[in-house]
């Protein structure tokens, strides 16, 4: 049997943002847009991980992973921490492998992690030119499910 626990922290400055966001965007999508980027965002990743690997006789092996882990962005040295954009908390995975003969093995794996953070649209209303106009919510404040 095979264990292993592991911890991390990394800080990250002169994150490239763009001083002017559109808040429909994520903090990623700046990238195509054309804008004068900045080297003005920060952040951190911080979290563990559990892992345990069993073999059971000669023919089965599996193993099992856990991992805990947050990521925050500043977008403007002034501005609030975000969650960033593939903020996942909860990452569980499973897999099982059970080898029939030299030639043939089957394996299974089961993945399972927290949903992404988006930003929510709160409203839609008529913007008087016969169009709709979005109004969002707080930049990442909502998020999708698990899966």
């Amino acid at each position: 049997m095979l264990s292993r626990v592991e911890g991390f922290y990394k800080t990250i400055d002169n994150l490239i943002v763009n001083p002017n966001p559109d808040p429909a965007t994520n903090q990623h999508d700046f990238i195509t847009s054309g804008r004068n980027l900045q080297n003005s965002g920060s952040g951190w990743s911080k979290g563990g991980e559990f892992f345990i690997r069993k073999k059971v006789g000669s023919r089965f092996l599996g193993w099992i992973s856990y991992t805990y882990a947050v990521s925050r962005r500043k977008l403007t040295p002034t501005g609030s921490e975000i969650p960033a954009t593939y903020d996942q908390n909860n990452i569980l995975t499973v897999l099982g492998s059970y080898q029939f003969s030299r030639k043939w093995e089957l394996s299974m794996k089961w993945h399972s992690h927290t949903g992404n953070p988006y930003t929510p649209v709160d409203s839609v209303t008529n913007n008087g030119f016969g169009g709709l106009t979005s109004n969002y919510g707080p930049v990442n404040s909502a998020r999708f499910p698990s899966y």
